[in-house]
């Protein structure tokens, strides 16, 4: 999979907001990003020394998405939400383009 990459600001839901389980690096997930019908299909990269994001939590990370499903320009400032099965989890903010 060819993939861009982000740098993103990151929040999962509580328990009640959705997902009760944590997320862990490379995790595979998709994405709904803002202006873009269709869900991408990507994973989440955590910070070195980071196991897991709980939910409730929120960190800066790395987001890789799959280059070929995006119909959209990434840029600073583009809101997106992760969903795992049927559940949205978590939201992002992308600070910056990488790759």
């Amino acid at each position: 999979m060819e993939c861009t990459s982000v740098l993103a600001d990151v929040k999962l839901f509580n328990k009640s907001g959705g997902e009760s389980a944590p997320v862990y690096t490379r995790q595979k997930t998709t994405f709904k990003l803002e202006h873009q019908e269709t869900l991408v299909s990507g994973e989440i990269i955590l910070p070195a020394g980071l196991e897991k994001l709980e939910p409730g939590e929120q960190k800066v990370l790395t987001v890789h998405f799959d280059a070929a499903q995006l119909n959209v320009q990434l840029a600073r400032g583009i809101r997106f939400s992760i969903h795992m099965d049927d559940s949205t989890i978590g939201v992002g903010n992308i600070l910056e383009v990488t790759g």
